[in-house]
């Protein structure tokens, strides 16, 4: 029973600390881009123009809008450390020692927490039926491989407490929970000014999890599938202004696996499963084309309150719930972009995104907090068949957020409602993205 015990607290304390970040600069477990140099150099105010092949992540009516089979190559280049100070009553918390002398202990500096795949890769396809006149007919089809959630984080644990396994340092050292989703959809033009689209989402999540001492060391690896559907609109309101909706539904899967953790008998080999629940998104934007000038805006809703909860379970035992009380985050994006010739376009766009984890579950590995983003980018046609993206996205250095140490306030033996890593949370991020288009 003790031991049953244990690994239900191993697996459910490491589960919630794996971070992403997302989705559109998002909060919770999204990443903390978008997907695609087009939509990343305007900020992602993207769902009202959705021009490309990836529009089925963005909005997957745009499809109908592609007057030809077209394929896109995205890869996007991240720098996304994370740094977390800690304070006094952390079981991360610096020794009193540091206060004195800085360079006493190893735990006296700020921790670093480094992403270990600095590069995200997508593809996507899209294709136009052809008509009985030989037009392109009213139907397109495509298909896109994606990262919409997760991310990975390694702290360098030779760099805590001298190397030493130190009982006091608890933590997650190495982490990845990663969604990769398959989407084939569909696209029809109803008429000039209505345009809707859908697609089927096949997502393979990948959860790896390293923890020393949380509340036992644990190495853990397990992965899962999970099915959802996307649904897309986008109504012309005239010849210059045009109204993008795109809804992507929850999806619901169980992530399985094994590995070990370490118990006062020894290394323990476990099986175990958890329940991971990627939340629903609205977004909805709006674009305007003034001339040579596009204006777009848009406005994201990530529903991070169905995110109560982590479910495990040992196999052929009882299932356990671990408390997350994550709640929704609202996403405000805003772009330009200027055809300053046929062949040239520059972009540029500034986004705002509202955190979505409570301080009471904010952890070292997450970079989650109210942020604000600034992008530039622009295109190349080199003729009528290829074209090439660029784009740069930077997170705002804005200072630190700063959790609390509410042990004195809730009560030494309230660990339920503690704070668990008080101190500042801060991070850095910079995203470079390359696009190639082609199409036939």
């Amino acid at each position: 029973m003790r031991a049953k015990l244990a690994v239900l607290l191993a697996a459910g304390s490491i589960a919630i600390a794996s971070t992403g970040a997302r989705d559109a600069a998002a909060s919770g477990f999204g990443r903390p881009n978008q997907i695609g140099a087009r939509a990343i150099g305007m900020s992602g105010a993207w769902a009202a123009i959705a021009d490309d092949p990836l529009a089925i992540y963005h909005n997957p009516a745009g499809l109908a809008q592609l007057p030809r089979t077209a394929l896109t190559i995205d890869v996007e280049a991240l720098y996304a450390p994370r740094y977390y100070d800690a304070k006094n009553g952390d079981p991360l918390a610096k020794p009193a020692s540091c206060a004195a002398d800085p360079t006493s202990n190893a735990l006296c500096p700020r921790q670093e927490g480094k992403v270990p795949v600095p590069a995200i890769p997508a593809l996507a396809f899209s294709t136009r039926l052809q008509g009985s006149d030989h037009l392109p007919s009213r139907f397109a089809f495509g298909a896109g491989v994606f990262l919409p959630y997760g991310g990975a984080v390694h702290f360098d644990r030779t760099k805590l407490a001298n190397g030493m396994p130190d009982p006091a340092v608890s933590g997650v050292d190495d982490t990845q929970l990663i969604d990769v989703e398959l989407v084939p959809a569909v696209a029809y033009e109803v008429s000039d000014a209505l345009l809707l689209g859908a697609g089927i989402r096949v997502g393979f999540t990948i959860f790896d999890v390293k923890a020393f001492n949380k509340p036992v060391t644990a190495d853990l690896k397990s992965n899962g599938l999970g099915i959802s559907f996307n649904l897309g609109a986008l109504v012309r309101l005239g010849s210059k202004v045009r109204l993008g909706v795109s809804y992507q539904a929850p999806m619901n899967l169980e992530v399985s696996g094994d590995g070990t953790i370490e118990l006062p008998s020894g290394t323990t080999p476990v099986d175990f499963a958890a329940n991971i629940h990627w939340p629903q998104k609205l977004m909805t934007g709006l674009a305007a084309k003034l001339g040579k000038l596009t204006i777009s805006g848009q406005i994201d809703w990530t529903d991070w309150s169905s995110f109560q909860e982590i479910l495990l379970e040992l196999r052929n035992r009882n299932d356990f719930a671990f408390a997350q009380n994550f709640h929704d985050s609202i996403g405000l994006h805003c772009g330009l972009q200027y055809e300053l010739s046929k062949k040239l376009a520059v972009r540029g766009g500034y986004t705002f995104d509202g955190n979505a984890v409570p301080d009471r579950n904010l952890e070292r590995q997450y970079l989650d907090d109210d942020k604000h983003l600034i992008a530039v980018g622009g295109s190349y046609e080199v003729n009528h068949r290829f074209g090439i993206d660029a784009a740069f996205e930077m997170l705002l250095p804005l200072g630190a957020r700063h959790v609390p140490d509410n042990a004195g306030d809730v009560g030494a033996g309230r660990t339920d409602l503690q704070n668990v890593n008080p101190g500042d949370h801060e991070g850095k991020l910079f995203t470079l993205a390359l696009t190639g288009r082609v199409s036939f």
